[in-house]
């Protein structure tokens, strides 16, 4: 789509393709396609204002605004030397340029930004102080990125062994499956003709059994080799997660039926 608009635009204007954007309107741009990764950068706006206010050369802050600071109107500037003082303070220019570094990259300074933007009419020492110290701060993080990640999709393997390992995405759903089946079959047998599990077994029951596993595990399998997850596939109550655990509490029910018939020796149904 990208690639048919600059087509396009090529077609209509005389235009050369300079590759990916390394920064626009002064913003540092970082990619890393193999993690979905692309972070934003105002390295050299910050040091351009720092410069501008005579902060270059300042220490660096580690907070942008000192905590429990109270600021008011009432310490604006009412004597003559701080109203003298305030003539030579950029205070007004100093706001608007921080505010225009929080609406691209470094949202920590976005509560400092708003209350220091409230005096600026009347600036005192303190307020001015304030906006130093958020300065200082954006000057000891200036080279840190704002970085912003897509959904990394995970591979999926197609190898017969990755997905019947004991670690793979099918094992332990297949016996889910094939546990579900026999618990269930053993249930309706013996509400159909009373005969226990081990009977059933032993009347040539097992062979349906497995023939029918063989068949549905086989038919189960075939996604899983076309790289489909499950977990994509499933949704409402029969999420992928529901179907592992319903597969447990399967396989528990038949042991617990098998063991009971045996000591019993009769049908539990």
């Amino acid at each position: 789509m990208l690639q048919d608009a600059k087509s396009y635009l090529g077609r209509c204007f005389a235009m050369k393709d300079l590759g990916e954007a390394a920064y626009i309107i002064g913003i540092k741009i970082y990619r890393d396609k193999s993690y979905r990764l692309i972070g934003l950068c105002q390295s050299a706006y910050i040091e351009k204002i720092l410069k501008l206010f005579h902060m270059k050369n300042s220490k660096r802050g580690s907070i942008p605004m000192q905590e429990k600071l109270r600021l008011s109107k009432s310490q604006g500037a009412s004597t003559p030397a701080e109203l003298k003082r305030k003539q030579n303070i950029l205070y007004a220019s100093a706001v608007d340029s921080i505010m225009h570094a929080v609406r691209c990259t470094p949202p920590d300074i976005v509560f400092a930004q708003n209350i220091t933007s409230q005096f600026q009419q009347n600036p005192g020492d303190l307020h001015w102080t304030t906006v130093k110290n958020i300065l200082k701060y954006l000057k000891n993080t200036k080279d840190m990125f704002l970085v912003y990640r897509g959904y990394l999709i995970p591979k999926v393997s197609t190898q017969f062994s990755d997905l019947l390992s004991s670690r793979g995405p099918a094992l332990e759903r297949i016996n889910g499956r094939l546990t579900t089946i026999g618990f269930v079959s053993a249930l309706a047998v013996e509400l159909t003709n009373g005969q226990d599990w081990f009977t059933q077994v032993s009347n040539g029951g097992i062979i349906v059994y497995v023939g029918t596993s063989v068949v549905l595990t086989l038919a189960s399998l075939v996604p899983l080799f076309k790289g489909v997850r499950a977990e994509s596939k499933s949704n409402g109550l029969m999420t992928s997660d529901a179907e592992l655990w319903n597969g447990r509490f399967a396989m528990l029910g038949l042991v617990g039926l098998a063991f009971t018939e045996f000591v019993q020796d009769t049908p539990v149904v």
